[in-house]
């Protein structure tokens, strides 16, 4: 199983100042897949970051049906 993580920069639609989204996706579990989704905003100066989004979602894992040879 895996997990796998995304980092980009971007501007905030709502006021403009760089964000940083973290995506990341968690398959260690084979019975659930879990999605976390985390937004920091730096401030006016570019310094001090704040969490303006941080959801995690777990989902049932799908199962792929193993194939026959």
């Amino acid at each position: 199983m895996s997990q796998k993580m995304s980092i980009r920069q971007s501007h905030s639609d709502k006021t403009g100042l760089p964000v940083t989204i973290t995506k990341e996706v968690n398959r260690t579990d084979p019975d659930q897949t879990t999605f976390h989704h985390k937004i920091d905003e730096l401030d006016e100066h570019g310094i001090i970051s704040k969490t303006i989004h941080d959801h995690t979602n777990p989902n049932p894992a799908r199962h792929r049906s193993s194939k026959k040879d």
